[in-house]
């Protein structure tokens, strides 16, 4: 997960990053020209992504005598309101639509196109949609609880990995989404 709330002054550009590599694959030089950050900077924050285990390198191809490494996000994305004015409104709307492309994506192989017995077996999986008419105080509210489930999902995410450094278990990939959004379709 990329947790961009720590104060970092350069976290926008590491949401500009993540979002570009949330959707597809790119190497530094893709994502320099993409974000328009210069190439020496895109690589810098590959480095610190890739050693925080926020991204993956999952292809290379030889170019010009070098060695491009094309990366890819491993996690999801979380901003705060610093963040997000730091970004346009076209980088905002580039931001969300990866991350959507992205779950829905995993959430549709996952559970109608390629459904595995133990992944449609659980009673306890959930995909719960709960449309709500509000004030801004209620959206404040509902922002809030957002924040908060996402800080206990983190919490639950360290513990699971001091387990399995402990102990020899079977693992398998799970996805957790939150979504908040304003909906014309809300009723």
């Amino acid at each position: 997960m990329v947790d961009t709330r720590d104060g970092d002054a350069e976290n926008p550009e590491r949401v500009l990053i993540a979002a570009e590599i949330a959707e597809a694959p790119k190497s530094a030089a893709e994502l320099a020209e993409a974000t328009g950050l210069p190439l020496a900077r895109v690589r810098r924050h590959i480095r610190e992504m890739r050693g925080e285990g926020l991204i993956e390198s999952i292809g290379r191809k030889s170019k010009r005598g070098t060695v491009e490494h094309f990366n890819f996000l491993v996690g999801g994305l979380l901003q705060d309101e610093d963040e997000l004015a730091g970004l346009s409104l076209d980088e905002r709307r580039r931001l969300y639509g990866n991350i959507l492309k992205i779950v829905l994506t995993e959430a549709t192989r996952a559970l109608v196109t390629h459904p595995t017995d133990r992944g449609l077996e659980r009673l306890d999986a959930a995909a719960v949609r709960t449309p709500i008419v509000t004030d801004e105080t209620g959206w404040e509210e509902l922002a809030k609880l957002h924040r908060e489930f996402y800080d206990q999902i983190l919490a639950v995410r360290e513990r699971i990995a001091e387990r399995l450094g402990e102990e020899d278990q079977e693992t398998f990939k799970v996805s957790s989404v939150l979504l908040l959004f304003e909906s014309e379709t809300a009723s």
